[in-house]
């Protein structure tokens, strides 16, 4: 559903110097709110997963990924808001006098993988990017916050970053209506970043949907429709300026692939009503295109979805 990415850098830049370390849940989606974070009274199990496939040695380096032990089950607000610090010491360097620090209540780990390692986590986890490893004492995961003030005090303290942050992202999730919420929580979120990796988004071509088909793989077009929807009604500037009748015409040629095939396991924040739009599917014309692509935006902007054009942030 377009949550596949490569993260690649030859040499440390943005992805690595600006990794995203706060602690945080990816699952989100709930029936009263697409953007509130997924909570399940009946301690149910989220039915998401995220593949992260690393490149670098993180099992004496900084720089790898932090997780919640257990955190996937319970109030994710223990976690959060109503998350709870107590003193703890360690011994200081070389075994001289102690550090001492303020820990969560709940356990973290930083995960030791090898280059090559999968590491699969729930999209219910709470995660960061960035763990740092404290060089002599590698068994002890801090929280980001007492991460940070430890890098701007003490620096020693902590193992080199092993390179580049690279790393190769994916997810699988099961056809529920958890998981079809928070797709459809993910396909809103359209920054320029988001926009332009979603231009690359090619998994709707010819014989892609027949080949995860054959697999046992549903595919989500959740993603590449409402950024469809959005260009096809002048939602995003072009960045040569207006887009060619033939760019146009290509954009609802994909937009028409794509609706068939579209389905959703919640009647909740409906993206498309495509029974109804496919029933006139032998009537197709510009007009129908359009029609379904102002559906979707509409769908959009009752969600208050922000189309960001560079640094201005509108609705359409």
């Amino acid at each position: 559903y377009g949550e596949s990415s490569v993260k690649y850098e030859s040499t440390p830049g943005e992805l690595t110097q600006k990794s995203y370390n706060e602690l945080h849940f990816d699952a989100r989606g709930m029936p009263h709110d697409l953007s509130a974070v997924w909570q399940d009274s009946s301690n149910a199990l989220f039915r998401g997963y995220r593949f992260g496939i690393y490149l670098r040695d993180y099992r004496a380096a900084s720089g790898g990924l932090k997780i919640g032990v257990n955190s996937h089950r319970g109030d994710p607000l223990r976690y959060t808001e109503k998350i709870k610090f107590e003193k703890a010491s360690l011994p200081g360097p070389n075994g001289i006098g102690k550090i001492t620090y303020f820990r969560p209540d709940y356990p973290l780990i930083d995960v030791p993988s090898q280059p090559g390692d999968v590491i699969v986590w729930n999209l219910r986890t709470l995660h960061a990017a960035d763990a740092r490893r404290l060089a002599e004492h590698m068994d002890t995961a801090l929280h980001p916050l007492i991460q940070d003030q430890f890098i701007s005090t003490a620096p020693d303290f902590f193992a080199p970053i092993a390179g580049c942050r690279n790393a190769i992202m994916f997810d699988y999730g099961a056809p529920t209506e958890s998981v079809d919420l928070y797709i459809k929580h993910r396909s809103q979120l359209l920054s320029a970043k988001t926009v332009l990796n979603a231009q690359s988004l090619q998994f709707d071509g010819p014989g892609d949907w027949e080949t995860a088909q054959s697999h046992g793989i549903r595919l989500r077009f959740d993603r590449i429709a409402t950024l469809l929807s959005a260009q096809l009604l002048g939602g995003f500037e072009e960045a040569s300026g207006t887009a060619s009748e033939t760019i146009i015409q290509q954009r609802k040629e994909r937009l028409l692939n794509i609706i068939p095939k579209h389905e959703e396991y919640s009647p909740f924040h409906q993206l498309l009503d495509t029974k109804n739009f496919c029933a006139r599917a032998n009537q197709i014309e510009d007009a129908a295109v359009m029609e379904c692509a102002q559906a979707i935006v509409d769908t959009m902007v009752r969600k208050k979805l922000a189309l960001l054009h560079d640094t201005k942030s509108e609705i359409i």
